[in-house]
């Protein structure tokens, strides 16, 4: 046979030879048009966005978080003026979809309500002597109601005999009437111990937490993050003395299905142990969530299965399609979110000292913090993570990009903070003990990692795109992930508060300049997906990826019919990543604006195509 080599040869030989053996043909003559010369583009094309406004009366608020679950955004909390707080109700805007419009309402706080059964209705009387009986029992009463005067006059007759006079027959010489009243005394003070008492332990005092409200009160300043239908919020400050509130490290939980609040009180991490670790009361952090751990090991012994078990599987408890048994499915029914998962991230903010023992007390001993904390929401435990790199401060943005926890910029109290995005990775811990398998925790894997801006390089998962543009330093904006399909993830940066060296002071230093730009960060694809094939193959064929690079987005209306224009500068904006809805879009709501003014509206940002 012949070779590999020699049949390439000979293919391309026969290709080339096709154009000589054609027979010529004779073209028509067609007037040449000069075409005008444009410029080819140089580089690739920039990213896009739109801008599109939600129609809903004015809400003005700062300082507050807003989330989206199931089409439905939920905004809590905030200042709705300088020193002025918002109440403790939420709410809530139905966010517009194909060509249903947005709605806007609000919910008051309160506690999940309580079960009460109805009350039983007397049973029907079987027998005649059981109808009866009712009217027989008010006869007896009144019988013995007439017994009872006579019963009465007998025991007073019976007092009556007794004399007066205390018998002298038989009496003690040395008795005294002090003696008996000193004993008597002593009887009082000595405490007796009945036989209901013996054996007690005495009761243990109520933990700190006891004397919190069943519902969150107002407040500014506080991070939230959305597990399933539940909202989960912690810390704030307090809106009568603007310092942090002590909760003793208590979440806050708001469901979404019910419109009722509940809370999370945190639980030594081991039996015996006295203390529990809890972050610091603070205000002005960041919160980000993940769903891990959720896959759980069954409690369940794992019974040996037959071949004749493992045909027929559940059929014998839930039926088949064709005969279903009606109840058991649902008997054995479970809620993830009643069981409850995942894992609540807070990180930074202004930190009251350890001094501060009560919500109301007041100190000027404020700092800033850079410590991540980690909240399991199944065990009620909090868990310390790996400090962030860089100075202390509030005002940090963060989110969670598959397994890496991202911040960028943040305030620390003499300005913005920027030029550098950290991230850390998170990993799973597992548990097997050869009967079942589970997750358990979510740590750390390793420390943080910094793509610093001018750096040309470093050991880091994401490379580094060199002699880029990066966004400018700035503190509380907004961070969040948003997928373009194909398992392609960006992280959208949004607004934010600049630095300018104006004398004026604000609440976080001399800043009173704000930002209104998007920025998104091309995140390298985890996994198996398209996105991950196609950055693989241009990488072996020597091109650029876009991976590690800042790219400032052109914005536009989403409709051109409808202009409303662009959301104005601002800063301690809430944003929230619009899920399922909008995949590649986030919501941004309220903030402060030049002058301090309190921004009202809200828009939705969607990254183009």
């Amino acid at each position: 046979m012949e070779s590999f080599a020699t049949l390439k040869r000979r293919t391309t030989d026969l290709l080339q030879s096709i154009p000589q053996n054609l027979p010529s043909m004779t073209l028509p003559n067609v007037t040449s048009t000069h075409a005008p010369a444009t410029q080819k583009p140089k580089g690739p094309a920039p990213m896009k966005g739109t801008w599109e406004k939600i129609d809903i009366p004015p809400l003005p608020l700062s300082s507050h978080p807003i989330n989206v679950v199931n089409g439905t955004a939920y905004i809590f909390g905030g200042d709705t003026q300088p020193g002025h707080p918002a109440t403790n109700d939420m709410h809530v805007v139905t966010l517009p979809y194909n060509s249903a419009g947005a709605d806007y309402y609000t919910i008051k706080a309160a506690p999940p309500k309580a079960y009460t059964p109805p009350p039983e209705s007397p049973a029907e009387p079987e027998t005649v002597a059981e109808a009866i009986a009712p009217a027989v029992e008010p006869l007896a009463a009144a019988e013995q109601a007439e017994d009872a005067p006579s019963s009465a006059k007998d025991k007073e007759k019976d007092l009556d005999d007794v004399p007066l006079a205390s018998p002298t027959t038989g009496a003690d010489p040395s008795f005294d009437d002090d003696d008996e009243e000193e004993e008597e005394e002593q009887d009082e003070v000595t405490p007796t111990t009945s036989a209901s008492a013996k054996g007690k332990q005495p009761e243990e005092p109520l933990p700190p937490s006891a004397l919190l409200p069943l519902v969150p009160g107002p407040r500014a300043g506080h991070a939230t993050a959305t597990l399933g239908h539940r909202i989960f919020l912690f810390g704030g400050r307090n809106p009568s003395t603007s310092q942090p509130l002590n909760e003793h490290g208590r979440v806050w939980v708001f469901d979404t299905r019910t419109h009722a609040w509940t809370f999370l009180d945190p639980v030594p991490p081991a039996s015996g142990v006295t203390l529990t670790p809890t972050p610091a009361p603070r205000h002005g952090h960041a919160a980000t969530a993940t769903d891990r751990p959720r896959d759980f090991a069954s409690r369940a012994p794992k019974r040996n299965q037959t071949w004749m078990a493992w045909a027929q599987g559940d059929s014998a408890e839930v039926g088949t399609p064709q005969a279903p048994i009606v109840g058991n499915v649902a008997l054995h029914a479970t809620d993830d979110d009643y069981d409850g998962f995942g894992t609540f991230f807070v990180h930074g903010g202004i930190v009251a000292p350890s001094s501060i023992a009560s919500p109301d007390a007041a100190s000027s001993e404020e700092k800033r913090a850079c410590d991540l904390w980690a909240f399991d929401v199944r065990s009620r435990i909090w868990i310390e993570l790996p400090a962030a790199p860089g100075p202390a401060r509030a005002g940090a943005a963060m989110c969670v990009s598959k397994s890496r926890l991202f911040r960028f910029g943040g305030h620390d109290g003499s300005g913005p903070i920027g030029g550098q995005l950290d991230f850390v990775h998170l990993e799973v811990e597992m548990f097997d003990d050869g009967n079942s398998r589970g997750e358990v925790c979510v740590r750390a894997r390793g420390g943080w990692q910094s793509i610093v801006a001018g750096a040309s390089g470093g050991e880091t998962e994401i490379p580094l795109v060199a002699a880029q543009e990066w966004p400018a330093p700035r503190g509380f904006a907004g961070l969040e992930t948003v997928t373009s399909g194909a398992g392609r993830e960006y992280l959208l940066l949004v607004g934010g508060e600049a630095a300018d060296g104006v004398a004026e002071r604000g609440r976080e230093g001399t800043t009173t300049s704000f930002f209104n730009d998007v920025w998104a960060f091309q995140v390298p694809p985890l996994g198996m997906t398209a996105a991950s094939v196609r950055d693989a193959m241009w990488q072996a064929l020597g091109k650029p990826t876009g991976e590690g690079k800042w790219n400032r987005l052109q914005m536009g209306p989403y409709d051109d019919d409808n202009d409303d224009g662009e959301p104005l500068p601002r800063g301690y904006i809430a944003t929230a990543a619009m899920g399922e809805l909008e995949e590649s879009g986030i919501l941004v709501w309220g903030g402060v604006g030049s002058g301090k003014r309190h921004m009202s509206d809200g828009w939705i940002l969607r990254l183009g195509e």
